[in-house]
């Protein structure tokens, strides 16, 4: 950046990070005295000094970030055992309940299951089912399409699990 009013001259202007870039020593928005750069990289190259590496080196930012001020990731890091033993419950969650749907349907004619109507319960159970699929929509890395997924599985597991009881009581 260059300070008007002093010409082409040592020091006559200020040099900073590009975007994307931080200075090792310097908060971001503060500039290198461009004289004093200068002098540290004449000195790396006469006499391999290395205050010019030390000082005056713009270090990248970490994935994700436009703008940074230091090596503090932007993006949240991923716990993956965590989210692996979640996973592992969803989907034992959804075979569980495929299970008590096929003893629904097995079982159909019991007195119990033909009075608590195995149509509504095996609707009901599909719901969870869906909501259970949440999931296995925000496993992956993060996108836009994993996101709106993760909140239509929701939503319609909902939907679906609470309507069929709603009606289940209207009947």
């Amino acid at each position: 950046e260059f300070t008007p009013g002093h010409g082409w001259l040592r020091g006559g202007y200020k040099c900073r990070c590009k975007d994307g870039f931080y200075p090792r020593h310097h908060r971001n928005g503060e500039h290198f005295n461009g004289s004093l750069v200068e002098v540290a990289w004449a000195s790396k190259m006469q006499h391999g000094s290395g205050t010019y590496d030390l000082l005056y080196v713009c270090l990248s930012c970490p994935p994700g970030c436009g703008t940074c001020e230091d090596d503090t990731p932007c993006l949240a890091n991923y716990n993956w055992t965590f989210r692996i033993a979640l996973l592992t419950i969803s989907c034992s969650c959804i075979v569980m309940t495929l299970i008590v749907m096929a003893m629904v349907y097995r079982y159909r004619n019991v007195k119990v299951f033909r009075l608590a109507s195995p149509i509504f319960l095996c609707v009901c159970l599909t719901g969870c089912i869906i909501m259970y699929l949440e999931m296995a929509a925000i496993f992956p890395v993060l996108d836009k399409y994993s996101c709106i997924a993760t909140k239509w599985s929701r939503h319609m597991g909902f939907c679906t699990t609470f309507s069929a009881l709603l009606m289940k009581t209207w009947r």
